[in-house]
């Protein structure tokens, strides 16, 4: 009875705040900028493609984070309205008790 859901938003929204904060963060080069950056590093097709399959699964799993987030205030708003709705019932049974309407 009576849940607060302050706590959960709060963290719910914690966890936006660091996805977000990390989808601008972990944008990888290609393999073939990082090599001429680095004398004598040669890279090929091989390279860019990891590359862009490590930046496949981290936008993935940030998707999955942010989905996560999503689904935890879904289930705080059904437990809230559950809540208030056996609150309203038994209230109403109650008064019924003490000979209300």
């Amino acid at each position: 009875m009576f849940l607060e859901d302050g706590p959960i938003r709060r963290k719910s929204e914690d966890i936006r705040k660091a996805n977000s904060a990390g989808r601008t963060k972990r944008e990888l080069a290609d393999a073939a900028a990082a090599g001429r950056a680095h004398g004598g590093w040669e890279s090929g097709p091989a390279s860019d493609a990891c590359v862009r399959a490590w930046q496949g699964r981290l936008r993935a799993l940030g998707d999955f984070v942010e989905d996560a987030a999503e689904g935890l205030n879904k289930a705080m708003d059904r437990e809230i309205s559950t809540d208030h709705s056996i609150a309203d019932e038994m209230r109403r049974a109650a008064n019924r008790m003490e000979g209300g309407a």
